[in-house]
């Protein structure tokens, strides 16, 4: 289908689609979309449709399917895509059967997205591609969540205010930690500010990592599985602290620590690498990152600055996500 406005980009593989989807909407901050086939290319989408919903990406994703008549019975690949992707715990799926409910489903599964932060989905059985209908100029909802940047975040006066606030919590001696997500990073000067201001400790999700700069004291690193390796200052930081000020985390499971820390080789050591890496950098690098050790020493071994972005499949830690993910960072 030509169109102005969209720019196609062909993946080869539904799992490389839908990660390269859910990499672009947490750089750009704004809704991504994938397309796929039914049957075995929309069960390719699964662990990809997971990530993205379980970090809280804007996710739209679209897949064809059989006639809509041949919906409630099989024939030869076909699976039923609404009941997998709502089992997995998707924000939405549903299967378009007629036409007059291909616009009142776009314009729910448009919404969801983008104000929750979720992933939608839509099967469009063959039928309905073919049909017709005459779309509203409006899918009566607010069309600026459209825009480039998906919510309304708190201002960066906010933030500040919010220091005051939180002073006398502070004063009472409340041990306080600042933590962070990927969509705090237009907000890194007032998040800094802040933790000078109260005297408390930052600290990131992995995908957060470039929120603030890694080099200032306030500075602890990442959180999660990903803090345990080149020291854990993140994991003594949360396992002292009775308060954390989050921003832009969708959860703070990442916040329960964990004892059982990988164990560390006495070969060549990857944080000695990344750590050198970090001196190559530019200031406004994307990183993109896999899983295994690789991505333990990536978190803390490379001491970010602000303006860079991390790009990882941060809950399920899905092999091959970097190379898909560097492919959106060039688009």
């Amino acid at each position: 289908m030509a169109h102005t406005k969209l720019t196609w980009v062909y993946n080869r593989c539904e799992v490389n689609a839908v990660q390269a989807a859910m990499a672009y909407a947490k750089l750009h901050n704004r809704l991504g979309c994938c397309v796929a086939t039914s049957g075995p290319g929309a069960g390719h989408l699964l662990s990809g449709l997971v990530d993205a919903d379980q970090d809280r990406v804007p996710l739209l994703c679209i897949t064809g399917s059989f006639v809509s008549s041949h919906i409630v019975y099989f024939l030869f690949d076909a699976v039923d895509q609404g009941a997998i992707f709502r089992m997995a715990g998707i924000g939405l799926s549903e299967s378009v059967s007629h036409i007059h409910q291909l616009i009142p489903l776009l314009r729910n599964a448009l919404y969801l997205a983008t104000t929750t932060y979720r992933c939608a989905h839509l099967a469009i059985p063959i039928d309905v591609q073919l049909d017709s209908v005459t779309a509203p100029r409006f899918l009566n909802f607010r069309s600026e969540n459209l825009s480039k940047n998906v919510l309304d975040h708190a201002s960066d006066e906010q933030i500040r205010a919010l220091a005051t606030a939180l002073i006398k919590e502070r004063m009472d001696g409340h041990h306080m930690v600042i933590f962070c997500g990927w969509r705090a990073f237009p907000f890194g000067d007032a998040i800094e500010a802040l933790a000078e201001y109260l005297d408390v400790p930052i600290i990131t999700s992995y995908d957060g990592k470039g929120c603030v700069s890694e080099s200032i004291p306030h500075s602890f690193g990442v959180a999660g599985i990903y803090g345990f390796v080149g020291g854990g200052k993140s994991q003594e930081v949360l396992e002292d602290c009775d308060v954390i000020v989050a921003f832009c985390m969708s959860d703070l499971t990442k916040a329960v620590t964990d004892k059982s820390a990988p164990v560390e080789t006495k070969y060549c050591h990857p944080g000695l690498f990344f750590k050198n890496m970090s001196l190559l950098l530019d200031n406004d690098a994307i990183l993109c990152a896999d899983i295994g050790d690789n991505a333990l020493w990536m978190a803390s071994g490379i001491s970010a600055v602000k303006g860079q972005r991390t790009l990882t499949s941060e809950h399920m830690g899905i092999m091959g996500f970097a190379l898909n993910a560097g492919a959106a960072s060039s688009c």
